[in-house]
């Protein structure tokens, strides 16, 4: 630890940042006494807890974002690799995959609080093709949650257990924290949207188009999905189509065949 505080001292939050990039991108440090010692010495004025929260939860962002799109370019390879450095290599990869099955998003949040998990879950999302904003999201949450809690618990002795006071130089950062995830859930959200409606319309078919084909003969399955309300005021529909309200669309999904061409349409 005093190894640690004195190359943190000397070299400030560059070795912060250093050390937090290469623990998560596999090298065999421990960042959890590196910010035991930031939390120390944020208590004692030496260091900025903001910046030092904000420098290593970007490193770990980073370092696990790495994992993740490696993995999902090279699947379990990377998961049996990093599971050989566990204690049950033979199992890591099985456990670990059913652990991601069942609960993938907790898993993601919460895997820096469990040792020996905290590696595999990048990896395991990204080798489940698990969707890249929502990973993004859910890991810089878990890692930002997982930096103040450690960062925290060593501040809070330097202060002589004042939590009360320590709690207040922490309501900047958690705010921050918490308005920066907002602001990316947002955008997020955002993306997808713009992704979604980027596809549609790639995907979408003209009523003119539609008519040739079935007087050529085509046999698209076509779904009728308007409202009740908008079938009440315009009763027209597309020959042959099937009504299904958007809402029972799901419990339907056995009766749409998968060898015909479906048309979706609505107002």
């Amino acid at each position: 630890m005093q190894s640690v505080t004195a190359l943190l001292i000397a070299h400030g939050y560059s070795i912060l940042f250093a050390m937090a990039l290469a623990e998560r991108l596999g090298l065999p440090l421990l960042l959890t006494p590196v910010l035991l010692a930031v939390g120390v010495l944020a208590g004692t004025g030496s260091m900025s807890v903001t910046s030092a929260i904000l420098i290593a939860t970007v490193a770990c962002i980073l370092g696990d974002a790495v994992w993740f799109e490696i993995a999902r370019a090279r699947g379990t390879i990377v998961m049996r690799w990093l599971c050989k450095l566990s204690l049950e290599p033979d199992s890591c990869v099985r456990k670990s995959q059913l652990q991601f099955d069942k609960r993938a998003r907790w898993f993601i949040l919460t895997s820096k609080f469990v040792p020996g998990i905290s590696h595999i879950a990048p990896a395991a999302a990204g080798a489940t093709n698990f969707p890249r904003g929502d990973f993004l999201f859910l890991n810089s949450a878990g890692s930002a949650l997982w930096v103040v809690v450690t960062v925290f618990a060593a501040y809070v002795s330097t202060k002589k257990l004042d939590v009360g006071g320590a709690v207040i130089d922490f309501v900047p950062v958690i705010l921050f924290i918490s308005f920066a995830l907002i602001v990316a859930n947002v955008l997020m959200k955002a993306y997808r949207r713009n992704q979604f409606i980027k596809q549609v319309a790639a995907s979408r078919i003209e009523p003119q188009e539609l008519h040739q084909q079935m007087e050529a003969g085509a046999d698209p399955f076509v779904v009728d999905l308007r409202h009740p309300l908008d079938f009440l005021t315009d009763p027209r529909t597309v020959p042959g189509a099937v009504r299904i309200s958007p809402d029972d669309l799901e419990a339907h999904i056995d009766g749409i065949p998968r060898d015909r061409d479906i048309i979706l349409y609505c107002t």
